[in-house]
């Protein structure tokens, strides 16, 4: 019996063949991230949770309560989590091309409750504080 060696001489190919298992396996990676970090998902929920004021008893919130300084600053403060738990390349506040000063805390409120699987309903109410003023119209979110 005799035995030979096959050698492949041509390295650009197995360089173009590394390549494409590189970006397979980072591909494969951001799909995954809804199983590699379940844990960590969840504990980002329970936070924007707490900074939106949702409870076993209120599920509900306002587009107005985003327009409160210190509660998008919380939202923000999330971010650096969001990315590491989330593929957020779909979610329009984490686009290119928002300036970073335009990201909605709201958007990043939605995105990550649909990225979830958490269903929203929204419904738009006008109130009337002030006779004489136009009315205010805000957007009620409920979550089931």
């Amino acid at each position: 019996m005799e035995h030979t060696d096959i050698i492949d001489t041509d390295n650009n190919n197995n360089d173009n063949n590394n390549n494409d298992n590189s970006n397979n396996n980072k591909k494969t990676f951001e799909k995954n991230k809804k199983k590699n970090y379940i844990d960590e998902r969840k504990d980002v929920l329970a936070r924007l949770y707490q900074i939106i004021g949702i409870t076993d008893t209120n599920k509900e919130f306002y587009s107005n309560s985003f327009d409160n300084e210190e509660i998008a600053n919380q939202i923000y403060s999330l971010e650096p989590d969001i990315l590491l738990y989330f593929n957020v390349s779909t979610w329009p506040a984490f686009k290119k091309s928002i300036p970073v000063l335009e990201k909605r805390p709201l958007s990043i409120v939605k995105s990550l409750l649909k990225d979830m699987n958490i269903e929203i309903t929204s419904m738009n109410i006008r109130i009337k504080k002030v006779p004489k003023e136009p009315p205010i119209n805000i957007t009620q979110y409920k979550i089931s």
